[in-house]
């Protein structure tokens, strides 16, 4: 009786936990159909308007999954100083690649999808020309930028 008592309690309690459980924001994006395409910031341009920018667009004739970006580094100079190359950012669930590929050169950088849709590249300084290791924190966390009405 005792052994049944204690089950019965610890099913109403996860019962309950899951009924009380936080409902998912709007903003919150699933891994299994992630959309990417938008206007994007680092974190360390939105803390003091010095960083970087990202727009991404999905990539006709590519996967879903494919996405074109373009980066610039914004706020010194009135014309933003564009990184060169190509970029492309692919989407596995959770997980990022961004592939950059410049002259001769290629990188492939690994990131992840935050809850709210942020993308985190920790290694984003090797392509970035004024991002830095010390700095990757805010230089490598794009979050979304607002839409403005």
């Amino acid at each position: 009786m005792r052994k049944l008592t204690a089950l019965l309690g610890a099913a109403l309690i996860a019962a309950s936990s899951l009924a009380l459980a936080p409902v998912a924001h709007a903003g919150d994006i699933a891994s299994s159909n992630a959309d990417l395409a938008g206007r994007w910031r680092s974190a360390a341009l939105k803390m003091n308007g010095l960083g970087y920018g990202m727009t991404v667009r999905h990539m006709s004739g590519m996967a879903s999954n494919t996405y074109r970006a373009r980066v610039a580094f914004l706020g010194a100079a009135a014309v933003p100083d564009t990184v060169g190359g190509t970029n492309t950012i692919t989407v596995y669930g959770r997980d990022l690649v961004w592939t950059w590929t410049g002259g001769s050169k290629s990188m492939r950088l690994h990131g992840t999808l935050g809850m709210d849709g942020s993308r985190y590249f920790p290694t984003c300084y090797k392509v970035l020309i004024y991002a830095s290791k010390a700095s990757r924190a805010e230089d490598c966390l794009f979050q979304e930028m607002p839409t403005r009405r």
